[in-house]
């Protein structure tokens, strides 16, 4: 690419971003969606159907890491994104401080599914099992067997839900997504929950 090309998009991001009077939270993520536009790498149909929090629906191809595509599925910093997840050799784990999470079974249990979720939908787009929710759930002592079934049905909002409880499968909607973001936000940032 020719260096006044590289230049002239540059500064038509910049541009695009000021004249829309992007808020400052969104800056970075909209100026990054204008590059990607005026680059031609993606296209107004699809920069449309993304959102403007950097969290989406489906997912963005995202060079780097594991952890790097997550935190850009979340749009939230890699710093944020690596203090509640770890990358090993078999991929991604949720690597929280277990007195991080709410004390009670069935709400860990919600944000733990949210956060499997997450993890696994940033790969791919495909559901996320109750079985890989429930080993998650099982390590960090948040599981109750005869109430498992009815603290995941309260996520139905956040969630797309199918099948019978013992095989049920887990797809982040939008509202999930972003639900799903400001938990990593606030699991990272040191705080207890009471």
């Amino acid at each position: 690419m020719d260096p006044n090309d590289v230049e002239s998009i540059l500064s038509g991001a910049v541009k695009a971003v000021t004249d829309a009077k992007v808020p400052d939270d969104l800056k970075s993520v909209a100026f990054e969606k204008a590059v990607d536009l005026l680059a031609g790498r993606i296209t107004p149909a699809a920069a449309a159907t993304q959102g403007a929090a950097g969290a989406v629906a489906s997912p963005t191809p995202v060079a780097g890491s594991q952890l790097d595509r997550l935190a850009a599925r979340l749009g939230l910093p890699h710093d944020v994104v690596d203090g509640v997840f770890a990358e090993g050799r078999d991929g991604l784990h949720v690597n929280v401080r277990p007195e991080r999470l709410s004390r009670s079974k069935s709400a860990g249990a919600r944000e733990l599914a949210m956060l499997v979720a997450a993890m696994h939908q940033a790969e791919s787009d495909e559901p996320t099992s109750v079985e890989e929710i429930r080993r998650v759930v099982e390590d960090y002592n948040r599981y109750d067997q005869p109430n498992f079934a009815s603290s995941l049905a309260a996520l139905k909002g956040p969630f797309l839900m199918s099948g019978p409880s013992r095989t049920r499968t887990f797809k982040l909607t939008r509202p999930g997504w972003a639900e799903a973001s400001k938990l990593v936000e606030r699991l990272a940032s040191q705080k207890a929950v009471p």
